[in-house]
């Protein structure tokens, strides 16, 4: 039993030597650009934590916190479901014309952007809006 454990020991040993000599590759750090996405969506889960638990004014400040950053990097995706975001707290508190801004701009840039996933979905929220509003004709 003595000579196995020194075989399986020497084998270790020898494992960890070579893993010294050449070590895993190490993760490249993030640009500028992909540390300030990271912090967009930080925020932005933050935000919707923030409106779960009801406070809706500091949830509101991190949204806009990461559509500032998000517009400022020109990612659509991130402006549009930051935009979204905005629009459905502003419904919530019952600011309803300044819910229909913040679709209508999310709606503007998806278009632009040619995203049509984020375009149906945002023109999906607007309609609930103006069928809620009693605006039947808006909403279909």
């Amino acid at each position: 039993m003595g000579h196995y454990n020194t075989r399986v020991f020497a084998g270790w040993l020898l494992l960890a030597l070579a893993a010294l000599q050449n070590p895993a590759p190490s993760t490249p750090p993030l640009s500028a650009a992909a540390k300030a996405e990271q912090r967009a969506e930080e925020l932005h889960n933050r935000g919707g934590d923030l409106f779960q638990q009801g406070r809706v004014t500091e949830g509101r400040n991190a949204i806009l916190e990461s559509l500032r950053i998000h517009t400022q990097l020109k990612k659509t995706d991130g402006q549009i479901i930051n935009l979204r975001m905005l629009a459905f707290y502003h419904d919530g508190i019952g600011e309803r014309q300044r819910s229909i801004e913040y679709y209508g701009r999310a709606l503007a840039i998806a278009r632009r952007a040619g995203n049509q996933q984020l375009e149906a979905s945002t023109l999906r929220d607007l309609g609930v809006l103006y069928y809620n509003l009693d605006d039947n004709k808006r909403a279909f």
